[in-house]
């Protein structure tokens, strides 16, 4: 795009045409990002890209984001996108999956193990998140383990146990 040429938003809107400026800014309405010189070949800025892009292809944007915290937490990812894809459609995730207590999350079954077909499952936020707690539960007194000097009485045992009895159920 050259400054100062006329044309018209590729989404095909009927309003008035647009008159291009040094600064390239995205097309999307009430959008004021910049368009960064290298992806001229687009006239939207990277948020309104990644947008249009996950509501075109919401399972395809899914798998992808799947795989990269996979990456970033340092888990294996053994999944092909059709492996995904009919998991996906089959366990309900495609629709359920949301940020709501109720809404569908991947867990693997084995925690050791990577993303693959026989190691995810579907579960709710909130069961999957109890999960994790329950996994992370430290009674208060495992923290001075370094501590050789120091020796739980009995009763402080058995309140731990406690603790663990109550969380467990």
């Amino acid at each position: 795009m050259k400054a100062g040429a006329i044309y018209e938003r590729p989404d095909g809107r009927d309003t008035k045409k647009m008159v291009a400026t040094s600064k390239n800014y995205c097309l999307t309405e009430r959008c004021r990002g910049l368009v960064h010189k290298k992806k001229e070949h687009s006239p939207f800025c990277a948020k309104c890209r990644t947008r249009r892009f996950a509501k075109k292809f919401p399972l395809k944007y899914s798998f992808n984001n799947l795989r990269k915290r996979a990456k970033e937490r340092g888990h294996g990812f053994d999944l092909s996108f059709g492996e995904y894809e009919s998991f996906a459609l089959r366990s309900g995730y495609a629709t359920g999956k949301g940020k709501t207590p109720d809404s569908l999350s991947i867990d693997r079954i084995a925690n050791d193990g990577p993303y693959k077909v026989g190691n995810i499952r579907v579960l709710t936020l909130s069961f999957n998140s109890m999960k994790a707690a329950k996994k992370s539960f430290v009674p208060f007194f495992a923290n001075q383990i370094e501590n050789q000097a120091y020796q739980p009485t009995a009763e402080e045992i058995e309140a731990i146990q406690k603790q663990l009895a109550e969380h467990e159920n």
